[in-house]
């Protein structure tokens, strides 16, 4: 059984053509676009799918029957890893932590303060992992089969309570924080800007120690990706992310209405930067 990357869309001939036809996918989304699996496809993101739990939560993620079958998916993350894992028959299982893994995906890691401490420390153990280890940035079509397995086999160990694992999640998340205000390049009260050349994930940086408050919407631009994340505290109640970066990058931007990016696999320069902090500093004081 392979598990493959696929960063951009690509159509059943097209993918055919390159010796993939997965029976299944796991968050083969991009943008409006879905890659289906011949016999599953887990999504959640999509019109089509957003009925459907999150992969890593899914009860109808089961182990597939073909020990040879094909598994597709757009990226690597905690909630793809657990769908992947769960079709080859290797998921650990924590029924609290698969479920916080499903509501942050979905809601944002700012949320993580609503779960109980062992699920807390749980999850940063692996976001420790996943930002220090984990290969994430997939240019071109990439097999990925034994970096799914050494994640499965990593989460066993966080299940575990591996106290090294532990305790590096712990000091991760003092961290993290920290860099994460060295990334900050604009508050204004309403919204956090910022700019970084690595893995540090700003979009929760809601929370302003210069304003002591709570930001509406952070806005993240990766210069080296060349990816952009636009992310509403309210999850998208006032105003939809999604619908925001497609308007100005069309259909193959996209996610949910509180958290979206611009299209996978293409680079955004400067001048898309600069548009969007303008359209977004327009619906601020619209309000």
């Amino acid at each position: 059984m392979k598990v493959y990357v696929v960063p951009s869309y690509l159509t059943e001939e097209e993918l055919a053509a390159r010796g993939i036809c997965p029976e299944a996918t796991v968050e083969a989304e991009y943008g409006d676009r879905v890659i289906e699996g011949r016999r599953i496809t887990l999504a959640h993101h999509t019109a089509a799918y957003a009925h459907c739990p999150a992969p890593c939560n899914n009860d109808e993620a089961r182990k597939l029957e073909d020990k040879e079958a094909q598994i597709v998916c757009s990226h690597l993350d905690l909630d793809t890893l657990g769908g992947c894992l769960a079709l080859m028959g290797e998921k650990p299982e924590d029924e609290a932590f698969w479920r916080a893994a499903e509501y942050i995906d979905c809601h944002g890691i700012h949320h993580m303060y609503k779960f109980p401490e062992t699920v807390r420390k749980q999850l940063n153990a692996w976001y420790a992992y996943e930002q220090t280890e984990f290969p994430r940035n997939f240019e071109t079509i990439s097999e990925v089969t034994d970096t799914v397995k050494k994640a499965g086999d990593i989460l066993k160990r966080i299940f575990n309570g591996d106290e090294v694992l532990i305790r590096q999640g712990i000091r991760w998340y003092g961290e993290s924080v920290e860099r994460v205000e060295q990334k900050l390049i604009y508050e204004d009260g309403k919204q956090r800007v910022f700019r970084t050349e690595d893995n540090t994930f700003c979009a929760a940086g809601y929370y302003s120690p210069k304003y002591h408050k709570v930001a509406e919407a952070t806005l993240t631009y990766n210069a080296v990706k060349g990816s952009i994340t636009l992310a509403f505290e309210d999850g998208g109640r006032r105003h939809s992310a999604r619908d925001i970066v497609q308007e100005l990058w069309g259909g193959l931007a996209g996610g949910h209405p509180g958290i979206a990016g611009s299209p996978r696999g293409v680079f955004m320069d400067e001048s898309a930067f600069d548009k969007i902090r303008e359209r977004l500093k327009e619906i601020l004081e619209n309000e």
